[in-house]
């Protein structure tokens, strides 16, 4: 007697799925693309004209001010702009000698500061032995 195939059930119906995308959402993505791209391109010369616009919004008043005492205008732009000079150059007069004087220390430091380092995270990585340099 030959075996009857087992009862898998009703047969379902193959169903399938189309994913159409339309011409808008095509349009929309490329436009998105195109966008990031452009921004992309032109990012240093957006951060030169935002700057540009701080020093004149930053400025301004100083300018100004020195115009309406009869300063020309021109020379009351030169003037501030020397003067902001004299404040970064006095700025970096001041605080450049201490910063070697810190990086020359940290130079001479860095035997003793890479040997407590070790000492500190011996105990969370300990070496293997054969790695450790043998006494001498």
């Amino acid at each position: 007697m030959a075996q009857a195939e087992p009862w898998r059930g009703p047969e379902r119906p193959v169903v399938t799925h189309r994913v159409e995308i339309s011409a808008r959402t095509i349009l929309t993505v490329a436009t998105c693309a195109g966008a990031v791209w452009l921004l992309n391109a032109l990012t240093p010369i957006l951060v030169v004209i935002v700057v540009a616009l701080m020093l004149v919004g930053t400025l301004h008043p100083a300018v100004g001010w020195m115009a309406r005492r009869g300063v020309e205008r021109r020379l009351a732009i030169a003037v501030v702009f020397l003067a902001c000079g004299a404040v970064v150059a006095a700025t970096a007069l001041i605080t450049v000698p201490a910063l070697l004087d810190q990086l020359a220390s940290t130079v001479q430091q860095l035997p003793h500061l890479q040997q407590r380092l070790a000492q500190t995270l011996e105990p969370a990585c300990p070496t293997p032995r054969r790695w450790r340099r043998s006494p001498v």
